[in-house]
């Protein structure tokens, strides 16, 4: 079985679209491709495309990316930092106490 050689035209056209998505194409001392991505910092093979055959390789890269995910929506800052302070049911009758316990309510 002999392996079949790309022509530069194909190998181009992979390696340009790879490039696209930040990617590197090089053949390896096997005779086979590695697939690097070069978005890491030491730029490293992607898991499972090292020592790939070429077709391989060119299914990944030309695989269609997933659509892009909307924007985030920007909750609004309140004006006032300020929480509003709603009253509890229970607050006045808390306040009465606290005025009492400290000497008798306000005069």
């Amino acid at each position: 079985m002999q392996k079949q050689t790309p022509t530069p035209n194909h190998l181009a056209r992979i390696r340009k679209q790879a490039k696209r998505r930040g990617l590197r194409v090089l053949k390896d001392f096997t005779g086979n491709y590695n697939l690097v991505s070069t978005h890491t910092e030491p730029p490293r093979a992607l898991a499972g495309l090292e020592h790939a055959s070429l077709s391989d390789i060119e299914v990944a890269v030309f695989t269609p990316l997933p659509p892009p995910r909307p924007p985030r929506q920007r909750v609004a800052r309140l004006a006032d930092p300020q929480p509003s302070q709603t009253s509890h049911p229970a607050a006045a009758s808390f306040v009465s106490l606290v005025d009492l316990l400290n000497g008798g309510g306000a005069r």
